[in-house]
């Protein structure tokens, strides 16, 4: 993973794909992930402090396709906002 100059990378962090035990909310679209659905869990430290995101899967695909269509790495958090800073549809994201 690349990092824009907007932002220091994380000193660490770990990237997996777990199914919920329990529901989560996406931290992108803040709709719930539910019990039994697969998402992405990012922990790691940055800027001293220690986080955990939580990213559904419909999200994680879309800042994967603004990274490799648009060379946009969005911050956590900052999907929607990168999007719309940036006049890109969910349409335009997902066309072939």
């Amino acid at each position: 993973m690349s990092y824009s100059d907007d932002f220091d990378p994380p000193e660490f962090y770990t990237k997996t794909r777990p199914k919920a035990k329990r529901e989560h909310c996406c931290c992108e679209c803040n709709k719930t992930i539910h019990v039994g659905d697969e998402y992405v869990r990012i922990t790691g430290k940055w800027d001293g402090v220690c986080r955990t995101y939580k990213i559904c899967l419909h999200c994680e695909n879309l800042r994967r396709l603004m990274y490799k269509k648009f060379d946009i790495n969005c911050g956590y958090e900052c999907l929607y906002m990168d999007m719309q800073d940036e006049e890109i549809t969910e349409e335009e994201l997902l066309a072939k």
